[in-house]
């Protein structure tokens, strides 16, 4: 690889500027240049002797993540009645049977609670990073109130786990929007928010980044492919973003998203089989590659093939005892202590005009 792909891959170049842009202003898959399965960055920094190290001496680490979009709130019957009839369009029919079961108030739609997180972390003695949205009431997606989660703000922090901030649709190019939400769920959290990953993972490059820098935010881990799994700028390392419009690196960490549930079947039509098949490829490279393994799962996606596939992931996780199982804002220190430096000095060596 020489010098100038290494530096144009690792800080995103083809992004700054894209030919065409989804309907949710994403840089797809499709447009970038990039093999998403191969961690090409990360095998150059491996061939160069870096060697990350984790803790209790573990061989990786895997970040769990969950971005709460729906919750379930009683006095919202119009919000099962709308995602009653998304989730039997898009054919998801034992959601959408609880969807009307919750509109008929007989029961709430178990997948919109966080208690099967919850559960199965507890069972497995596993931590996880939760991602909430604090949105006003008349926004794309609204339908929970942030201010009235604290009884599940204190169940995640009793077991350990993490919460960070889900930014809504237009905060990934807003950096008022962000403050403002970030501020709501701080007042109702009682504690300082560290962790961000945006809505439908939007995001713009290099601007997020910056508005998150500005902001003081610890880490994000919204990069990744919405249509892709794998790896959008060769990396499945921690990463400080490079900026090619100042030639210097952007002090916050960016944690890439390499596996998200949706991916596999609303975006790549794939059955359970393909998918887990897909799902251990990944997995190896980040093993082999010592690096971060990122799994976001939504907390509406626990019935039908989600769950088959959601039992298959973490059943393999779970099983692994070289993974350092861990939250995102504990990752983000550790790195940042332990294997930012040295990953740098290789970088930097091999960059131009720095």
């Amino acid at each position: 690889m020489n010098t100038i792909n290494l530096k144009n891959i690792y800080a995103a170049a083809e992004e700054y500027n894209p030919l065409v842009l989804d309907t949710y202003n994403r840089f797809r898959y499709y447009m970038s240049s990039n093999n998403a399965l191969n961690p090409a960055i990360s095998n150059f920094l491996v061939k160069e002797g870096f060697k990350p190290t984790y803790k209790n001496n573990k061989k990786f680490a895997v970040c769990i993540s969950h971005d709460v979009d729906f919750l379930y709130e009683k006095k919202q019957p119009h919000q099962f009645l709308k995602s009653a009839v998304k989730s039997v369009k898009n054919q998801q029919l034992s959601l959408g049977y609880y969807n009307f079961l919750s509109l008929l108030k007989k029961t709430p739609n178990p997948s919109w609670a966080l208690d099967f997180f919850l559960d199965f972390e507890s069972k497995n003695n596993i931590v996880a990073s939760y991602y909430f949205l604090a949105l006003e009431k008349g926004e794309p997606d609204f339908n929970y109130k942030i201010e009235t989660q604290t009884e599940i703000f204190k169940a995640i922090k009793n077991a350990g786990s993490e919460i960070g901030m889900h930014g809504g649709h237009q905060a990934y190019n807003d950096i008022n929007k962000i403050a403002n939400e970030r501020e709501k769920l701080e007042t109702t959290l009682g504690e300082k928010v560290v962790g961000y990953r945006n809505h439908y993972l939007r995001f713009k490059t290099p601007d997020t980044w910056k508005h998150l820098h500005s902001l003081g935010f610890k880490y994000d881990t919204t990069f990744g492919f919405a249509d892709m799994p794998g790896f959008r700028n060769g990396l499945c390392y921690p990463f400080r973003p490079y900026d090619l419009q100042t030639n210097s690196f952007i002090d916050i960490l960016e944690i890439p998203l390499i596996v998200m549930d949706v991916t596999f079947f609303k975006y790549l039509g794939l059955t359970v089989v393909d998918s887990f098949r897909l799902f251990e490829k990944l997995y190896e490279e980040v093993k082999n590659c010592n690096g971060v393994l990122t799994v976001l799962w939504h907390n509406n996606c626990v019935t039908d093939d989600y769950l088959k596939l959601y039992n298959l992931v973490f059943s393999k996780i779970i099983s692994d005892n070289d993974a350092w199982i861990t939250t995102s804002a504990t990752l983000a220190d550790w790195w940042k202590e332990n294997n930012l430096a040295s990953m740098e000095k290789i970088l930097v060596k091999h960059f131009q005009n720095f």
